[in-house]
């Protein structure tokens, strides 16, 4: 699965969609697309244009992910929320205040928590950050 990093570029940097939008001429429905992971695809143009905008490259924007590694991890995530008889709200709220809609999307593969979430989901679930990434 490819994800890109974009939203994390953009936190980084203080920069809003607007002013990307503003700044690029690129779509704020792509530029949002983008930025929230809902893409199914990027035009090269596109691509080209937010890596010259960004001073980055392609690499550092887009990264492969293993699919089954996410559902992995994902499938573990939920079994310590449900262990805790949590919603996903009650949960995101424990990891950092992350959105019942991202603690979804971690429990459904789509994508995996950064670092310190993982951390602090360990933590909670009584085990080892290795442990539930699945590297014991």
């Amino acid at each position: 699965m490819i994800q890109n990093n974009l939203s994390k570029i953009l936190g980084k940097r203080q920069l809003k969609i607007t002013k990307v939008n503003q700044d690029t001429g690129i779509s704020r429905t792509t530029i949002t697309s983008l930025y929230y992971n809902r893409a199914k695809g990027i035009n090269f143009d596109t691509l080209s244009t937010l890596c010259e905008y960004l001073d980055i490259t392609p690499n550092e924007l887009l990264n492969f992910t293993e699919e089954r590694e996410n559902k992995a991890i994902g499938k573990r995530i939920k079994a310590i929320r449900l262990s805790l008889g949590l919603t996903g709200k009650e949960f995101g709220h424990l990891i950092d205040n992350a959105s019942s809609g991202v603690v979804a999307n971690w429990e459904n593969g789509v994508n995996k928590p950064n670092v310190e979430r993982l951390r602090r989901i360990a933590e909670i679930g009584l085990m080892t950050v290795d442990e539930l990434i699945g590297e014991v």
